[in-house]
């Protein structure tokens, strides 16, 4: 594009950085929302119809916290490419970040396995049952594909339900940054350059939604949720226009017609929060920013991490005090909750703090801009080269 909206688009200034309180809220509502889910496919307790306040909260609103997950990715795409901003075209840079991103995240997961294998190994011997979790004998050949995420591509049982999804994000942190080097080095080269590789990704992303890849395999099929909060990044960055995101979202939204699927939906719906958060004042660092919040926002990885195997313990306990009734479910679903919440916090205290802290430190300063260097943002093409 080099039509004059386009370089009106482009002398704007870019947009300020900061802290995405918002971004945080929506990341521990979505972990929130993921741990009711898990209560209603529990063995545990029983199923919940008949119609009435109680089927609409635990089936229609409980139940479909499983597309929480797709909240996570769309917020992933956002923050990562805020994160490597400054990485087009900067191998270094772009090797710092995913070494940051790999320390940030593994400690804590490599410390949830264990959590999950040591509850399992627990429960199984109190209700005299195999041990198998993930539903497979425990091996050597699964635990060494669970260090490096490669249990799903392997074919291997996950000892817990949600580690599928942290495995797709590790694919999606390394495709994105071989991604931002190449679209940095297009951009370089050839005028309007990272608007194509935006355009080829997008292409690439909308078919993956249309395969009928396994998601707990491979990122290819959720790639779209991934991309369009890319795209909203590089919208509120000021690096493509908000009509080409209309057209991306407009291109999900067929896919949805053609296939409806509540992932997508999701998505979409995710994707104009995060808009109208961006458009709307200083939304993306206000909205939801109260205390509470916050504090659900800082342990929403812990709490994704940790919550099925203590919440199936906390579960067990009620039921075998109280039984199976209303009163007992109820109580089941606080108790289970309460007892996930303060885990997730000693899990974050003990656990993830420590790995946010080594992440921090590992962090590459920025490089000095070049003497005479044009400002980002001067040309379209200087705005997409130089984040």
């Amino acid at each position: 594009m080099t039509s004059t909206a386009a370089s009106t688009t482009a002398s704007k200034p870019p947009a300020k950085a900061g802290h995405f309180e918002f971004l945080d809220a929506l990341r521990g509502l979505a972990a929130l929302w993921v741990v009711f889910f898990h209560l209603t496919v529990s063995d545990t307790l029983p199923d919940v119809d008949g119609g009435g306040i109680a089927d609409i909260v635990w089936n229609k609103i409980f139940g479909r916290g499983d597309v929480g997950v797709a909240m996570f990715f769309v917020l992933s795409g956002f923050v990562i490419c805020h994160s490597l901003r400054r990485g087009l075209n900067d191998g270094p840079e772009v090797q710092s970040f995913l070494v940051r991103r790999v320390v940030r995240l593994t400690p804590p997961y490599w410390a949830a396995i264990v959590v999950a294998i040591v509850v399992h190994a627990f429960a199984v011997t109190v209700n005299d049952q195999p041990f198998a979790p993930g539903g497979q004998p425990l091996g050597i050949g699964q635990i060494i594909s669970h260090l490096f995420y490669l249990q799903g591509i392997l074919d291997y049982g996950y000892v817990n339900d949600v580690f599928w999804t942290l495995t797709i994000e590790m694919q999606f942190y390394f495709v994105l940054a071989a991604f931002l080097v190449a679209a940095g080095w297009v951009a370089r080269r050839h005028d309007q350059g990272f608007r194509a590789m935006v355009w080829l990704g997008a292409v690439l992303s909308v078919a993956g939604a249309m395969t009928d890849l396994h998601p707990q395999v491979t990122f290819v099929p959720v790639f779209y949720s991934f991309f369009l909060g890319a795209m909203i990044y590089w919208v509120w960055a000021k690096r493509i226009h908000m009509a080409e995101l209309g057209v991306y979202a407009a291109a999900l939204a067929g896919v949805f017609a053609w296939r409806p699927d509540a992932f997508v939906a999701t998505s979409l719906i995710t994707g104009a929060l995060l808009v109208l958060a961006g458009q709307v004042g200083n939304g993306l660092s206000t909205w939801l920013s109260a205390p509470s919040f916050k504090f659900l926002g800082r342990i929403s990885y812990s709490l994704y991490l940790v919550h099925v195997p203590v919440q199936g313990a906390a579960l067990d306990v009620v039921v075998k005090v109280m039984g199976t009734g209303t009163a007992a479910v109820i109580i089941a679903t606080v108790v289970s909750t309460i007892a996930c919440i303060i885990a997730s916090w000693m899990f974050w205290w003990a656990i993830e703090r420590p790995s946010v802290r080594w992440a921090t430190a590992l962090k590459r300063p920025p490089a000095p801009a070049a003497q005479g260097a044009s400002p980002a943002g001067a040309t379209g093409m200087e705005s997409a080269a130089r984040p």
